[in-house]
């Protein structure tokens, strides 16, 4: 019976230990975030950013994303390339800033206009109303 109390908090130790609670533990290291970032340069290749960075969370278009929540202050670093794959501009963007902007935005009208020719869609490039025929077509 004894025994069993020691390894149970043995074992309730050795949990609290290995999970940490947003600190380095003897499983995880964070990853030295603004150091990986400064080593990205522009005119670097993708596979070069890969293999400073890692894959990404996510890529948009000419964007990759790379998010991180686990530093006291997250984070997401955009990484912009160009047709061919180079890195044209990165941004560093504290989640905050990032929380904060959207929520000053929210109730604005949108900032794009619609193509000349479009001003009837809801959304440049948008669908035509019903049986209406495409700009410039006869």
């Amino acid at each position: 019976m004894r025994m069993n109390r020691w390894v149970l908090l043995t074992a309730v130790i050795g949990g609290l230990l290995a999970t940490g609670c947003k600190t380095d533990n003897i499983f995880y290291k964070r990853p030295p975030i603004e150091e990986m970032f400064a080593e990205v340069t522009p005119g670097m290749s993708q596979s070069e950013v890969f293999k400073i960075l890692g894959a990404p969370t996510f890529i948009q278009a000419s964007e990759m994303f790379y998010i991180y929540d686990d530093p006291p202050k997250p984070v997401r670093l955009r990484i912009v390339l160009d047709d061919k794959g180079v890195v044209l501009e990165k941004f560093y963007e504290p989640k905050a800033d990032l929380a904060r902007k959207y929520e000053l935005k929210q109730g604005q009208p949108p900032t794009v206009k619609p193509l000349e020719g479009e001003e009837g869609r809801t959304y440049p490039g948008g669908p035509l109303p019903r049986f209406e025929k495409a700009p410039k077509e006869p």
